[in-house]
């Protein structure tokens, strides 16, 4: 993004994203230091940094990396409000720990604050799940070995 000219094109299409990222953050009160880990900005006073430039239409770009979380956070956001009936559960369940694959104990806070904007989509992959079928697999399904090639036969 080295050529100045595509500057207003990047503000115009990244700046509503943070403001709704930022409204997000604020339903779920998450605390400074979980919004500069979500956001991958190095800091707490970056992070207040880029609010009071966004407050003031200020441009700023992101990396493609802190886009991408952005936008990957911001589905988890979509299917967790379509989940839950409340902010709060939505806030309950985001600071649980969670045994069910793939938190393994770990609360989803955790695993989207990782550095990993993978570990954001498997929590958004989860809560799809959940939306569009069920709870996943279970204890019955534990030991569950997947079939392979060699396993199908026709006759």
């Amino acid at each position: 993004m080295s050529d100045p000219r595509n500057i207003d094109e990047w503000q115009r299409i990244r700046s509503p994203g943070l403001n709704d990222f930022l409204e997000l953050v604020e339903r779920w009160t998450l605390s400074e230091d979980d919004q500069a880990q979500l956001l991958r900005c190095g800091s707490v006073d970056q992070l207040r940094r880029w609010i009071a430039i966004n407050q003031t239409d200020g441009a700023i770009i992101f990396s493609s990396h802190q886009t991408a979380r952005i936008a990957a956070v911001l589905r988890v956001a979509e299917a967790a409000r379509h989940l839950f009936s409340s902010e709060q559960e939505e806030r309950c369940w985001l600071s649980n720990p969670n045994t069910a694959l793939p938190f393994l104990g770990r609360t989803p806070l955790s695993m989207l604050r990782n550095d990993s904007t993978e570990s954001i989509w498997d929590v958004r992959r989860y809560l799809m799940g959940l939306i569009q079928g069920g709870p996943g697999p279970n204890e019955i399904d534990s030991d569950f070995i997947p079939y392979t090639d060699d396993d199908l036969r026709w006759t």
